[in-house]
């Protein structure tokens, strides 16, 4: 990622910041939208996601990602549930690497 933002250290800090305070609003899209089984809104957040993800250099997440979209375009619900709930474990695991590294505080608590 440091090369994204040509070693930009505070660059690289706000915007690993600023995804991880969003990503829990697109998982809650994402359950909002399996609730009301909304194909064409999980389609949407999961792109989102995918860039986003991309942009930080969480790799793993764009892939859960890029699944939860191609499942959503396929209409298998089952197969969208489950990649969520992957893509939920990715976002705390990929927090909790932050963290680890001091690009994230200790005290940035939401739960994916």
């Amino acid at each position: 990622m440091l090369r994204r933002v040509a070693d930009d250290r505070e660059l690289a800090q706000m915007v690993v910041s600023a995804f991880s305070s969003d990503i829990g609003n697109r998982l809650d899209e994402m359950d909002l939208a399996i609730t009301n089984r909304d194909l064409a809104a999980m389609c949407r957040i999961a792109h989102t996601v995918k860039g986003a993800a991309s942009n930080v250099s969480a790799d793993t997440l764009v892939t859960l990602a890029r699944l939860i979209e191609a499942g959503a375009e396929l209409g298998d619900w089952k197969y969208v549930v489950e990649r969520v709930q992957d893509l939920k474990a990715g976002v705390t695991g990929y927090r909790e690497v932050l963290r680890t590294r001091g690009w994230l505080p200790t005290n940035e608590e939401k739960p994916a």
